[in-house]
């Protein structure tokens, strides 16, 4: 399950909670600024895949968001295909979570 959240619920789930964050972005859109607690998984890098596998618990909730929801869209469909369950994308990406900040 694949769901797209405006920024209110999204902060509130991510807010105070040990979650899977993930940023999406490249590594320079990372560290120009993200999300307090996100961890950087370039969706565009060769080894997206292999990083995901790795770093991410398929069978806990999933966090994802970029810069403005595309990259995301395209990386929770990934998550979902390698058997992500439960995946939460963030709504306008870090545009949007900047506007609220």
């Amino acid at each position: 399950m694949i769901q797209v959240l405006a920024y209110k619920e999204f902060q509130a789930k991510i807010n105070n909670q040990s979650v899977q964050l993930i940023d999406v972005r490249s590594a320079g859109e990372f560290q120009s600024g993200s999300i307090d607690g996100a961890i950087c998984l370039d969706v565009n890098s060769r080894a997206f895949i292999e990083n995901a596998k790795e770093l991410i618990n398929l069978d806990k909730p999933i966090y994802v968001f970029c810069r403005s929801g595309m990259r995301s869209n395209m990386a929770a469909g990934i998550l979902s295909s390698l058997g992500a369950t439960e995946i939460y994308d963030l709504e306008g990406g870090y545009i949007n979570w900047k506007n609220h900040q």
